[in-house]
């Protein structure tokens, strides 16, 4: 790759984003993988430790999609993560497109088409959002001052049950999951 320097006044702060979706037995599980997650650990380490020895290294995020499989354990999540020290967080709420839903968007949309996600068929039924919502509380006290912390899309617990059980349902005013 051909580098030369940015103008000055326009060079950016790279970034990292790791993606990550649960402590070690989690994350291995949800990627079929075994060893999967000591890589991606090492990985966003050598970067930390490089970082650690120039005056701008990048800034270093890590992502966890939230599925059947692991919105029970975020706390264990965020533990076995946080030793990375990452400058933010984000727990991506598992999105779908269930039948019905692509064939409103593509009624109201046909010059962008969508169909169904594989997630709508899998998924989103075994979340159990009263635990989800647990789980979000604390992370969110313990993760507090450490990282920035996320959760895409931002929804309160009364929000989830409608998100994961009722699709159809409008959440403040926006209906794409």
């Amino acid at each position: 790759v051909a580098r030369s320097p940015a103008p000055r006044g326009e060079a950016g702060r790279l970034g990292l984003t790791g993606s990550i979706d649960g402590d070690e037995e989690t994350h291995d599980a949800v990627r079929g993988v075994k060893g999967s997650w000591r890589r991606a650990v090492k990985g966003v380490q050598a970067v930390r430790e490089a970082a650690a020895r120039s005056s701008r290294g990048p800034e270093i995020r890590i992502n966890s999609t939230l599925t059947g499989q692991n919105h029970a354990r975020l706390l264990d999540t965020w533990r076995s993560l946080k030793h990375l020290r990452p400058d933010s967080f984000v727990f991506v709420q598992l999105g779908y497109l269930t039948p019905e839903m692509a064939a409103e968007h593509n009624r109201m949309h046909p010059q962008f088409p969508m169909k169904e996600s594989c997630d709508s068929q899998s998924g989103r039924l075994e979340v159990d959002v009263s635990r989800l919502a647990e789980q979000m509380a604390l992370v969110r006290a313990e993760a507090s001052g450490q990282t920035r912390l996320s959760f895409f899309p931002e929804m309160r617990a009364d929000q989830l049950e409608d998100y994961y059980r009722r699709p159809e349902v409008f959440i403040e005013g926006r209906r794409c999951h």
